[in-house]
Formats: C-alpha cells, sequence, structure tokens
C-alpha cells in the first residue's frame, strides 16, 4: 500500500526521563513514512543532549525559552511542512507511548473521506491502562471542550469509528490540506495566546466551520 509521509511533532520541556519509553515506541512503528521532529521548549536537564546520543536520527528544534504547547507545535509544524512530500502531521505528547500500529490506524481512517481532517486515537491511562484518557473532543454547552470517553473504564464501548467533534493534541493526526485551510492570518496553525490547554479546542471549532470532519481510531 502506498504509504503517505507523515510528521510526528513531539513537544518537549524538562522531560528527559519520559524519553525513551516515547521515542522508542514511535520508532517502533509498523508504518515505514515518517519521521519525528521533537521540539524542545528551553528545557535544562539534559533532555536535547540525550535525544542527540540515543536517537541521532530524530530532527530537533532546540528552543532557548518555553514558549508552550500551542506556539511549539506551530514552530514543529512550520518546519515539517518545508518538505513538501508530508502530507499529514502527527502530534503525540512527550509522556505517551504507542501502539505499534498507531500510525498506520490512523492514516487508514483519516484516507476513507477527503472531509475528514483530523483523527483521534483511543487514548488510555498510563499506569492505569484499562481507564480511557480521551476518544476524541465533544463539546459543552459554553463551548469549551471535554474529553469522551474521561475515566471510564475501557469496556470497548467506544470500539467502532464513529464522528467526533474534535481530537486532543496529546496524540492524534492532522491532514496537512486541513491545517492549511483553517491557518489564522498570523500564519499560525494553533492560537498562541492558550499557551497549553484548549488550543486544540479552537482549532477543531476553526475546522469545523470550515466543513471538515474529525473520526475516531480505536484501534
Amino acid at each position: 500500500m502506498n504509504q503517505p509521509k507523515v510528521a510526528v511533532i513531539i513537544i518537549n520541556w524538562n522531560g528527559k526521563y519520559l524519553l525513551e519509553e516515547c521515542l522508542n515506541s514511535v520508532e517502533n512503528q509498523d508504518y515505514n513514512n515518517y519521521k519525528i521532529v521533537f521540539v524542545d521548549n528551553g528545557s535544562e536537564d539534559g533532555s536535547v543532549e540525550f535525544v542527540k546520543e540515543k536517537f541521532p536520527k530524530i530532527e530537533i528544534i532546540s528552543l532557548d525559552k518555553n514558549t508552550g504547547f500551542a506556539k511549539g507545535n506551530n514552530i514543529g509544524i512550520h518546519k515539517a511542512f518545508e518538505d513538501s512530500e508530508v502530507e499529514y502531521i502527527a502530534l503525540l505528547n512527550n509522556d505517551a507511548m504507542t501502539e505499534r500500529s498507531w500510525l498506520s490506524e490512523m492514516v487508514r481512517i483519516i484516507r476513507q473521506d477527503d472531509k475528514i481532517g483530523s483523527v483521534a486515537p483511543k487514548i488510555l491511562k498510563h499506569w492505569r491502562r484499562d481507564e480511557i484518557d480521551s476518544i476524541g473532543i465533544k463539546i459543552r454547552f459554553n463551548g469549551g471542550g471535554v474529553n469522551i470517553g474521561a475515566n471510564e473504564k475501557d469496556k470497548k464501548q467506544y470500539d467502532n469509528i464513529e464522528e467526533v467533534f474534535g481530537t486532543t493534541g496529546c496524540s492524534c493526526l492532522y491532514k496537512r490540506k486541513m491545517l492549511e485551510d483553517i491557518v489564522m492570518d498570523n500564519n499560525n496553525y494553533f492560537d498562541n495566546d492558550f499557551f497549553a490547554f484548549c488550543e486544540d479546542v479552537d482549532l477543531a471549532w476553526r475546522a469545523r466551520l470550515r466543513g471538515w470532519k474529525s473520526f475516531t481510531s480505536p484501534e
């Protein structure tokens, strides 16, 4: 099967103790056509040196201060898009680890419909892996977002592929065409004013208003 190119963006701030598990899991994907862009937000714990030594193939962007999750991802996405072959952006928190089929399953779902702009995997809690953290975002009455399935026991109740309002920035896949369609006037994809938290909800609103869909990838 033809595999479109994915850029995996990982933001880090003083998370050296998390990186070996996270990065090993990404490098163990059953998907072949991807690269990792590691954006370090001014860490002081030796994170950059660790990645250079242990994961020499990873592209590193080393910033001199903590710019936040939103701006850090914007910087990483702009760098990834310098490669014209990149069709998808995957985000992953540095405190997460992936199944081998993480990328292949998300790409499989997003390619099923031209208007699917993002895909949400099933995210389980690290220390309680029978418990759900998120299977996507739904919108509350006040316009804010909440994680679907949060704190529920995973009893396969979300194992059908379904449409959701949006995806959480902890782990997701974005289509390049969607990001370029909803880019802000200042050329940002996420709104830097959020710094961290709710930036993914804001992006989901803009995508929805432009006619893009989000789906789950429970496998």
